[in-house]
């Protein structure tokens, strides 16, 4: 995905180390590269977005399991109507 200006590949963990760093620069101790991705979810789930949609643009396998590990924080989401 990534590339030197060689055009070789980056070393796999290259750009989660630089993630880190940034992270680290503005305060954000702990927070992980993998936390956008579920931030992104929980975030767009909130807004009404479709589940199978975002579900694709993760490349998870079952909507269902978007949900239970991406937005499960957020209070009300993912649960059935009538449990609310």
């Amino acid at each position: 995905m990534f590339c030197n200006p060689d055009g070789t590949p980056w070393p796999p963990d290259t750009l989660t180390k630089q993630f880190v760093g940034l992270a680290r620069l503005v305060g954000a101790h702990g927070f992980r590269l993998h936390d956008l991705r579920r931030g992104f979810a929980s975030v767009a789930v909130s807004n009404g977005a479709n589940v199978k949609e975002i579900s694709l643009l993760l490349g998870s396998r079952a909507p269902m399991l978007t949900l239970s590990t991406c937005a499960r924080s957020m209070e009300g989401v993912g649960e059935p109507r009538w449990s609310r």
